[in-house]
Order: structure tokens, then sequence, then C-alpha cells
């Protein structure tokens, strides 16, 4: 493996042995020491030894206690575009909650230029940090009310809300985000969960997983208006996209998983290749040119190729735990390997530097992970260099693929491997997608020249295209 563009994560739970993680953007793999404090103390000490969010070191005493707050390994630090960033997975099955009276809710928006205005102020008008949405281990707001201009609330209601959060209408989100509260459902008192996000771009896999969670749609209290509420529970979410993992969002998934497929499911050897190609061409971005190809390379070698947007969560969550070894590109189908019940083997192919999200989720539920990444060895060869740092579409090195695969013994050796290029038609289909997309940050964040730059580069390709 010496040499090689890959990047290794042994995730086993519970392991103090070294381990791998993707560092820096040129391809090159180190590694790095697992730090594992043991704190004594209960939430006060861990919570001021970790947290984005600055209020959480000074929790009021009503914090219940003492929590089980067992062990706080660091998993890995990586560097990504000059961003430190210190990946944590909490050893926890509680964590600490906030109770306020007289809080007002907020629903989302407006959109404050870097993220959506959303949250909760307590009593006395102060934005209370635990109801934002945050990202990385800098704090980075995806919902808040910092430097908005919150109004007043115009109802009431004289009841006990638990706050659910801003449930965003994205696959990979909503498993890693929106369950991160539902460690502490039910609650004795209260009936409904407060949200904030769009109801209407939600799919009915997203309404099951609340609902094999325990809250149906009428226990949920979509906020579309300021609110002031007579009692509001927090709970501190259990899982940070590219921040923070814990047992706690790993028991929530697993709830969800054994309530959609009780019972055992029968394990198979065959390996399970989740595939892009048709979500790709429906119309949205982040597909991957040559995917069709390497599905009839993995199905002459045994593979079975699934599509994971055609399941519902009962058959998506007795794929994954049938099928025990899942090779996959980097993506939100990457995610149902959450849902398993065994700790599995993950094999995912990127065309950059794995974020932080996969290792977390990885670690979480025990994976044993291996990811092939770029683009230096050609792994994955970014197409469009104007939305490259999103990751939005890549053509696969086919040769590199497989000869990875075949050193990792899931592929036997020589195995053919015919040429393949982006179709113009569905080329075109990113495109225009991004075209518009690119478009919306142009009209949102004129400041920021590059969207207008990007989208310009898209146009004239488009052209090239004749599309």
């Amino acid at each position: 493996m010496e040499g090689r563009a890959a990047c290794e994560f042994a995730a086993a739970r519970g392991d103090p042995r070294r381990r791998r993680a993707p560092y820096g953007t040129a391809g090159v793999r180190r590694q790095v020491a697992v730090a594992r404090p043991l704190f004594a103390g209960g939430v006060r000490d861990i919570a001021a030894a970790m947290h984005p969010f600055p209020a959480l070191a000074t929790l009021p005493a009503r914090v219940p206690g003492p929590a089980r707050l067992h062990r706080f390994p660091e998993l890995a630090v990586t560097e990504t575009e000059g961003v430190r960033e210190t990946l944590r997975h909490l050893e926890v099955t509680e964590l600490p909650v906030t109770v306020h009276r007289n809080a007002v809710l907020h629903p989302l928006g407006p959109w404050l230029g870097a993220w959506w205005q959303g949250g909760a102020q307590d009593e006395q008008g102060a934005f209370i940090p635990e109801t934002g949405l945050y990202h990385w281990a800098q704090s980075v707001p995806v919902a808040s009310l910092e430097g908005g201009d919150p109004q007043p609330p115009v109802a009431m209601l004289d009841e006990t809300l638990v706050w659910g959060g801003f449930l965003p209408a994205h696959h990979g989100h909503f498993i890693i985000d929106s369950l991160s509260r539902l460690w502490r459902w039910p609650v004795p008192g209260a009936h409904r969960l407060a949200c904030i996000g769009k109801p209407d771009e939600y799919n009915p896999v997203m309404w099951d997983m609340l609902a094999k969670a325990g809250v149906p749609r009428d226990a949920i209290l979509m906020l579309d208006r300021p609110t002031r509420v007579r009692e509001l529970i927090v709970p501190y979410p259990s899982s940070l996209c590219y921040a923070i993992s814990s047992d706690a969002w790993a028991a929530t998934v697993r709830r969800v998983g054994d309530a959609a497929v009780p019972g055992a499911v029968e394990r198979s050897g065959q390996p399970l290749y989740l595939s892009r190609s048709r979500f790709a061409t429906a119309g949205y971005a982040r597909g991957v040119a040559g995917e069709a190809v390497l599905e009839q390379v993995l199905r002459q070698a045994g593979f079975a190729v699934a599509y994971p947007e055609e399941l519902d969560l009962a058959q998506a969550v007795a794929l994954v735990r049938r099928h025990t070894t899942v090779v996959a590109q980097l993506g939100s189908a990457l995610h149902w390997t959450a849902f398993t019940d065994a700790a599995p083997d993950i094999i995912g192919i990127a065309a950059t530097p794995v974020p932080a999200s996969y290792l977390l989720c990885d670690s979480a539920v025990g994976a044993r992970a291996h990811y092939i990444w770029g683009p230096d060895a050609g792994i994955a060869a970014p197409q469009l260099p104007a939305v490259d740092a999103a990751q939005h579409s890549v053509a696969l090195d086919l040769p590199a693929v497989v000869t990875e695969l075949t050193s990792l013994g899931l592929l036997p050796a020589g195995t053919p491997v015919p040429a393949a290029g982006r179709r113009p038609r569905v080329e075109a289909q990113y495109l225009r997608h991004w075209h518009r997309i690119l478009g919306e940050y142009a009209r949102k964040r004129p400041e920021d020249a590059g969207f207008s730059a990007a989208q310009a580069e898209v146009a004239a390709r488009l052209a090239r295209l004749g599309g």
C-alpha cells in the first residue's frame, strides 16, 4: 500500500491503535496518533474540553446528571484547504440537555448571506447556541440567529416542546443532522418536536426515518412563525457533520433500522455496490462518468448492484444488513451503511480528500473502512474545474479503480477494463444543472465573483457541447 493515493481508516470502536486519515489535499497519506483522554468529571468537564458551541462550557446547573459521559477519543486531525479539523467520537449514550422557560422559537429563513436564520432565544432574548446547526470543528453555522434580526413572537404555545432543530432536505445530512437530537425522544411531558426546515422538499424516506424513530408527522411542529413556548427542552446534538459522532447517534440510527426491518436479516457474503448512475441521469449533480462501465465489471465479478434512490427505507436497511461488504462512490448513498447491525467493510471511491463526516460515521458503527482517493493517482479525475472543490462531477479512471479493488481481493487478478467516456447528453445535464445552481449562488452572494466566473465557465462548456 505504500505510495498509493489511498486513505485507510481503521475505525473499530475502542481500538487504541494508530489510525490513518486523509491529511492535506495532495493525496499524501500520513498517520496521526489517536489521543484518548479519560474524563472523570461530568458534563461540564467534557463540554469544556470539546465543543463548538461556546455556551456549552457554561451550561446551567439544571443539566441532568451525572450523564454517562465515558471516553472522548480524538479520532484524527486533518487539514483541508488550510483549515485544521479535529474529529471526535463521543463514546456516550447520554448528552447534555438544557431546559428553557418562555423561549421564542424562530422558523427557517431568511438567508443571512452565509447561513439560514433559525433557532431559539431564551427568556431574556439571548440566542440559545445549541438550537442552531453547525458544521466543522470551527462551528461554521448552517442555521443560526447570529447576525440576524429575529422578529418578536406572534404566537404562544402553552406546552412543553423538544427541540428537533434544522432538518435538511438532503439525504446524507438528514441522517447525520436530523436524527441527531432523537437520542432524547420520547420525553415525558412533551408530545411534539419543534423543527425548522423546508418540509415540502422532504422525500418519503425522510418522513419514514422520523416515524421509525418514534416521531410521526402529527408529532412534528414545523415552525412557520416566531412562537413563544412555555417550556423548551433542548437535547445536545449527538452528531455534527464534519465534526462529531457519538454512540448516542449510532444507537438512534440503529433504532430506526430495527423499526424498519424487525428481526434478523440473513447475511450474504456477496459484496454490494451502491451506484449513483441512475441518480445522476435523473438530472441531479455529482454524477460519476464511467460508473455504468464499472457496474458491468463488478457484476461480472459477482457483485450485487443497487440504486439507493429507488429503494424505500425498509429495502435500503435490509440491503446493507444483508451485504456486509459495501463499495460506493463518496456521497449520501454511502451513509446508508450507518443502518447496519454489524460492523461492515466499506470501500469508498473519492476524487478529493475524504470528508470528515464519512470517517465519523464509520467510527460510530465500528466500520472497517478503506478509501481510494486522488486525484494525483488518477483514481477519480475531476471534470469541471469550476466546481471541483465541491466534488460535483468526476470521471473514473477505471484501470486505477480496478487495480485498487483487485489489491483488496474484491476483483480477480487480470480483470479486463473496457474504455469509457462521458456521454455528451449526460454531461450536458450536469452542466445545465450547475449553471442554474451557480447562478443562484451568484445572486445570493454578489460580492463573491467566483460564482459568476464559475457560471461563465460552465456556460462556455455547454456552448461547446451545443447544449
